[in-house]
Parts: structure tokens; C-alpha cells; sequence
């Protein structure tokens, strides 16, 4: 709980530790030993506060500056011990001049987060004799009833608490907020919300009961349910000048708080929203430096102590803290350069070294890691200059400009980066006028693949050469789409459009050992697949099916255009339909000078079916078409008897050449003109029932 003590009271205390007039000591190890232990340094502190206690038993403040070492350095019985003993030495006067119940609180406190609970009970019952309306007592009392599980003597204690502290709204509210806990935790969620909303009406502000109660309305109404709470937490309007200053006092309370409490990076963290709000308060300023130091944030610890020192330039007290931050900041940056260096990094090591140099200008160490810092950046800004000039010599232009910028990055104010990189940059401008005109020249031949390099060297040269980026990126696009379509069409088989692609694909890049790979894979599939339709043309011709031979012909010459073997056989199948389209054009002449018309007309149709082109057949056609029934077709309305003829026999020819959806689609042609003709629709049935067969 965030118990806020009387701000005088917290201050009372604070200036045990910086008014020369309190300390009994006199100056030497005493004051040492206190300054270290506001720097967080308890060893060091204990180092030179001990030995003093045991020749100053006698001696109060000692006794409580030991009970506060002891108790940051987590030996809480030593802590106990110097307590009692300071209560021995100022009797009652140790609670009016020191407030023996708050170290003992503190103590208790302390105990209570050891989970040594009985301890922590001891503590906060000594304190309780000493000031008996103490709140803070009870609470804590009331939070370890709840960890040892004694739930009901927690909530007595607690609500003991909520009497004692009920003036104070944020004290009130925590003590609330604690007792809906105990609820909580006993899964007595009714009277947990009824706790918590209390504390809301006390606090409306109070983040762990708004959390608690997001948490207990979620396990009832989902998420729906929570988001109120829990976007109450989050959500801050604009604030007055009175709120503000309320705030600001309520956050340094705060800080005091937990910084009685030995917690410094909440108190730090506490007036660091208090300085939000209040930047121009050099107590603000200095409280916060105060706590920084406790959790070893030197640099920030001094920044804040300046700050407050130029707010109010008297301020002893600063003065002396910042005096032990700024060694202790130097310290810690010469121990990280230190590293680096160890590393070879002297460009890291450097600004550390100038970092601790600026806290500790006179120290004797950080003189010496500043020069060794400043040597090697020198030694190897030389080496690198170097390195990149051998580069550039060597036409290696592209390493050359890494060099030189990487020079640049890590030593910008030096003069021979600068120079450096002036005469890269003078060198580079000709090579890319040179590097731009090849690309272009590449580009224009088909060459893509090296006109892309040209441009990815452009922009190796020149990063933000957003053009010469945008010219590689759409070749590479192409080159590797290029390659897809040809992969695709090797795996779809489709021999022709892939040898095709790959052809482009060794045109954009000739030594591209995929490509080529591709392209053998692609000849040998089709030199299989010709050899095969080959082989199925002699044996349809063998069995006399002339279309298909000649449809197994056409796909061999497709995929291997002249190939002397397919233009012989397809040469060998022409001559033999023109035999047997000649033989039924005879066969049809004989029927007709027997008079014998319908035989004729189905013989010169054979032979047109056969050789479309056969001039007997279709003058014998023409010569029995009015008197036969099974003519070519009934003409639609409209429709020329002859130009249906035609485009039937179109289609015929188109089928006898293998080329079977082009005869598909010139029969539906017909059937737009004729709709009744049943051999247009017999012929599409037939042709389609091949594509479908064919593989």
C-alpha cells in the first residue's frame, strides 16, 4: 500500500542524511559511509559505518544509519539490532527525533517481503507500541494474516487499518482495495467487488481495483464486461493547474513512499511523473537523481542533479550527490569502453571514453582509455582509407563505395573520411555512366539477365538509385517468369511451348546452367514424343486408318517442324489418300453409269471424306445431288446451298489434317446455317470423341 506519510516527515528524515549540523560523526568516514549508501553502495557503506559503531556505541545517528545499511543490504537482524540499540540510547526521544516506529515499520516491511512473516509481526507490533494509531502497522499486519492464510484476522486487522487512516482517501482506498484482495482470494468474488467498488468511490482512480475488478467482471461477462474498467486505466483527460499540482504532490508522496520503503526505482519512477507534471521543481529534480543513483542509472542520476542545481544553484545536498554520480558514471562508461577496446572496437570505445571524461575530467584512468581510444580510431580509420583505396584501384568499385561509407559511419567528423569519400564518389560517377550504357546496351540485345547485373551494380554502387532498382527488379520479374511458364509447360506437357520458353529463357541468360538443363529435358521429351506419334502413324497406315496416321503426323511435325522422317510419311499418307479418294471417285462413276445414283452419291461422298479436294468426286456429287436423298444437307433459310457445302467440306479438310477442333468448330458453323443437318452434327460427335481419346 502507498501509505503517504506527512511530507515534513519524510524530509525530517532525509535531512538526517545532508544537514552537517545532524551528524554526530563529524566528517570523515561517516559522511563517506552515508553518501554511499544513498548511492546505493550498502557494502561500501557498511565498510565504513561499521568499525565506527564500535567505538561509538554511544552514537544515535550512527545506529540509524546502520539500521538502514543493514536493511538495504538484506540483513534484516543486524537491522533489528541497531534499531533496538538506537531505542536504548534516545529512549522516547527516539520516536519524536527519528521516528523509531517508521525504521521499525521499514523493517517490518522488509520481514514481511523476506516472507520471514513472524519477524515482519515483530517489527510492526515494536512499532505499534511506539505509535499506536500507526495504520501502516495494521495494514501490513492485515497482508500477512492474507499470506499465511489467516483471512479473517487479516480483514480484522485491515479493517483496524481503514479506522486509523479513513482522513486519507488514497490510504482508505488502498486499505479497501486490500480487503476486496482478501475476498478475492478466497474466491469470495460477491464481497470482493463490493470491496472494490468502495475503494472506486474512494479512488476513482485506483489501478489495482480497477484491474481486480476488470479481472472479477470478466470471469461473469467476458471481456465485454472488463473493458470498461480496463480502459479506465489507460484513458487520461487534460488537467487543470490545480490538478496538476495535486498530482504532482500526490506522485512525489509517492516517491517518498516507496522510497522509505527502500524501493528507489519506484520512487524514481514516481517522481519522474511528478517532474512530468512539474519540470521547473528543483526538489522534484534532486529526489529523483536521489533515487536513480540507488539503482545504478549514473548518467540520468547526474543529468537530474544538474537540473536541479541550475534551479536552485544553493543546494548542498545536490552538490554532494552529484559529486558521487559523476565518478560513478565515469566509472561505469570507462568500464564499458574499456570492453569494446578489449574488442578492437575503438570507434565504440571512444564516445564512452569522452562520456566518463565529461564526469571525471581529472581522473588519471580515463585520460588514459580516452588516448588509447583516440590512437586506435586513428590507427584504423588509416587502414580502412587504405583498404578502400586498394579496392578502387582494383576496379572492385562496389566494395570501394562499402568501404568508404562504412568509414564514413563509424568516423563521420574524421577529415580522411571525408576525403575518402570524395574521391570515391568522383571515381563511382564515371563508372556508372559506364555500368548504365552497358545495362541499356544489354537490355536492347534481349541480353537480360546481364543488363539486370549492370543495374543490381548500380544500385550496389548507388543504394538510392531507385530507377536502376526498379530496371533489375522488372528483368529479373521476367527472366523468372520466363522460367516458370517454361517449367509449367515441361510438367503440363506441352513439349512445344516449353522449348519455346526455355529458346527466350537462354536468350536472357546463355550460361544459365538451369535454363540449358531445362532445354535437354525438353528436346528429349519431344524427340520421344515425335518418335512415338511416328510410330503410331505407320501402324494406322498400316491398318488404313489414314486420319489418324495423318493426325499422328501433324502433331510429330508440330513438335518437330521438318523432321525428314514425318514430312516423308505425311508425303507417303498424301499419296495414298489421294489413291483411295480416287478409287471411290471411280467406284461412284461406275454406280452412276449404272445408273445407280444413291450408290454413287455415298462413293464420291467416301472419296470426299478421304480427299476433299478430289475434283472427280465433287463433280460426280454435283451431278446426283438433286435426285438423292442423303445429301450433304438441308439448307437453312437463307443460306446458299453451296456455301454450307463449302464450309462442311472446310471442316473436312480440316479433319482429315488431324486438326480436330478446327473441324469442331467450322461443322458448328455449318449448323448455324443449317441447323438440321445431321451430318455436321454426326461429323462434330465423331471428331470430339478423338480429341477426347487422344492423348
Amino acid at each position: 500500500m502507498n501509505f503517504l506519510k506527512v511530507l515534513t516527515v519524510a524530509l525530517f528524515l532525509l535531512a538526517t542524511l545532508f544537514l552537517p549540523g545532524v551528524a554526530r560523526c563529524g566528517e570523515g568516514d561517516y559522511d563517506r559511509g552515508v553518501a554511499y549508501l544513498r548511492a546505493g553502495k550498502v557494502d561500501e557503506a557498511i565498510r565504513l559505518l561499521e568499525p565506527l559503531a564500535l567505538s561509538r556505541r554511544d552514537d544515535p545517528y550512527l545506529a540509524y544509519h546502520l539500521g538502514v545499511a543493514f536493511t538495504k543490504a538484506g540483513r534484516l537482524d543486524d537491522a533489528y539490532s541497531a534499531y533496538a540499540r538506537l531505542s536504548d540510547l534516545s529512549g522516547r526521544k527516539a520516536e519524536d527525533e527519528f521516528r523509531l516506529s517508521v525504521a521499525f515499520t521499514n523493517l517490518g516491511v522488509a520481514y514481511y517481503r523476506d516472507k520471514a512473516f513472524d519477524k515482519a509481526r515483530s517489527c510492526l507490533s515494536r512499532s505499534l507500541a511506539l505509535d499506536p494509531k500507526d495504520g501502516d502497522c495494521k495494514y501490513y499486519l492485515g497482508l500477512i494474516g492474507m499470506e499465511k492464510g489467516e483471512f479473517d484476522a487479516a480483514i480484522a486487522d485491515l479493517n483496524s487499518a481503514l479506522a486509523l487512516k479513513s482522513g486519507d482517501p488514497k490510504d482508505k482506498a488502498a486499505i479497501q482495495n486490500a480487503i476486496g484482495t482478501a475476498y478475492y482470494r478466497q474466491e469470495k468474488n460477491d464481497r470482493a467487488i463490493e470491496e472494490f467498488t468502495k475503494t472506486l468511490q474512494t479512488d476513482p482512480e485506483n489501478i489495482e481495483a480497477l484491474y481486480r475488478l476488470g479481472a472479477l467482471n470478466y470471469k461473469e461477462g467476458g471481456y465485454s464486461a472488463a473493458r470498461p474498467f480496463y480502459e479506465r486505466i489507460s484513458s487520461r483527460g487534460s488537467l487543470d493547474e490545480v490538478t496538476k499540482k495535486a498530482l504532482a504532490t500526490a506522485y512525489f508522496n509517492m516517491g517518498v513512499d516507496f522510497q522509505d520503503r527502500d524501493r528507489p526505482g519506484l520512487a524514481a519512477d514516481m517522481f519522474g511523473k511528478a517532474e512530468a507534471i512539474r519540470p521547473d521543481d528543483p526538489d522534484i529534480r534532486f529526489y529523483r537523481g536521489y533515487n536513480l543513483m540507488a539503482v545504478e542509472r549514473y548518467e540520468d542520476a547526474a543529468d537530474e542533479l544538474k537540473k536541479a542545481l541550475e534551479l536552485k544553484p544553493d543546494m548542498p545536498k545536490a552538490k554532494a550527490q552529484l559529486e558521487v554520480a559523476g565518478r560513478f558514471a565515469s566509472e561505469k562508461y570507462l568500464s564499458s569502453a574499456t570492453g569494446f577496446m578489449g574488442k578492437g572496437d575503438f570507434y565504440s570505445a571512444l564516445p564512452l571514453c569522452e562520456k566518463a571524461s565529461s564526469f571525471d575530467p581529472a581522473c588519471a584512468e580515463v585520460v588514459k582509455g580516452l588516448k588509447e581510444a583516440r590512437a586506435g580510431v586513428e590507427a584504423d580509420t588509416a587502414a580502412r582509407a587504405a583498404k578502400a583505396r586498394g579496392l578502387l584501384a582494383s576496379g572492385d568499385f562496389v566494395g570501394a563505395v562499402r568501404e568508404s561509407r562504412e568509414l564514413k559511419r563509424l568516423n563521420p567528423a574524421s577529415k580522411a573520411s571525408a576525403g575518402l569519400e570524395r574521391e570515391v564518389s568522383a571515381k563511382v560517377a564515371s563508372v556508372v555512366a559506364d555500368y548504365s550504357a552497358k545495362a541499356r546496351e544489354a537490355e536492347g540485345r534481349g541480353a537480360l539477365g546481364k543488363a539486370a547485373g549492370y543495374y543490381t551494380m548500380l544500385v550496389d554502387v548507388n543504394p538510392d538509385d531507385k530507377a536502376s532498382a526498379e530496371s533489375a527488379r522488372r528483368l529479373k520479374a521476367r527472366i523468372d517468369d520466363t522460367r516458370q511458364k517454361a517449367k509449367k509447360a515441361l510438367e503440363d506437357g506441352s513439349l512445344a511451348s516449353a522449348r519455346d520458353s526455355y529458346v527466350t529463357l537462354l536468350k536472357y541468360t546463355p550460361e544459365d546452367e538451369d535454363a540449358k538443363k531445362g532445354m535437354r529435358e525438353a528436346e528429349d521429351k519431344i524427340a520421344k514424343e515425335v518418335a512415338r506419334q511416328l510410330a503410331k502413324a505407320r501402324d494406322a497406315v498400316d491398318s488404313g486408318d489414314i486420319k489418324a496416321a495423318s493426325q499422328c503426323v501433324a502433331r510429330a511435325l508440330e513438335l518437330s517442324p521438318g523432321y525428314d522422317e514425318a514430312v516423308a510419311l505425311r508425303a507417303k499418307i498424301a499419296s495414298r489418300v489421294r489413291e483411295t479418294a480416287q478409287r471411290y471417285a471411280r467406284e461412284g462413276e461406275s454406280y452412276l453409269a449404272d445408273g445407280k445414283k444413291e450408290k454413287a452419291a455415298e462413293s464420291f461422298r467416301a472419296a470426299l471424306a478421304v480427299d476433299p479436294g478430289n475434283d472427280m468426286a465433287q463433280s460426280g456429287l454435283d451431278k446426283v445431288r438433286p435426285s438423292t436423298s442423303a445429301s450433304v444437307a438441308t439448307v437453312a433459310p437463307g443460306a446458299p446451298d453451296d456455301s454450307v457445302r463449302k464450309l462442311y467440306l472446310k471442316g473436312v479438310e480440316y479433319y482429315t489434317k488431324g486438326m480436330l477442333a478446327d473441324a469442331v468448330a467450322t461443322w458448328k458453323e455449318v449448323l448455324k446455317l443449317d441447323p438440321d443437318n445431321d451430318k455436321a452434327r454426326s461429323s462434330i460427335a465423331k471428331a470430339e470423341q478423338k480429341l477426347r481419346a487422344t492423348p
